[in-house]
């Protein structure tokens, strides 16, 4: 399993459009996706838009992302490299 802590950055945090683009990615991966906001212990599958929304991952929020699979580093630093280009 690899694991990478989070902190979003951008101010309007993880709502619809970020969230949208960032289940369009995972579902490019193999691997399963996970992902927790540290803040109020909430879990959601990385591919599904509603439960990424679910989280309340606002500005601040300390997220983990877990994926478990064949391409697990790949899916996880390719998270991160969208969510450090998502601009307000």
């Amino acid at each position: 399993m690899t694991t990478k802590e989070y902190v979003i950055k951008f101010e309007t945090g993880l709502h619809a459009r970020p969230a949208s683009e960032l289940v369009s990615l995972t579902q490019n991966f193999e691997s399963e996706i996970n992902v927790r906001n540290i803040e109020n212990d909430m879990h959601a599958d990385g591919k599904s838009i509603i439960e990424i929304l679910s989280l309340g991952a606002f500005q601040g929020a300390n997220l983990i992302f877990e994926a478990e699979g064949p391409d697990e580093i790949h899916a996880v630093e390719a998270i991160v490299t969208l969510l450090d280009t998502i601009e307000d």
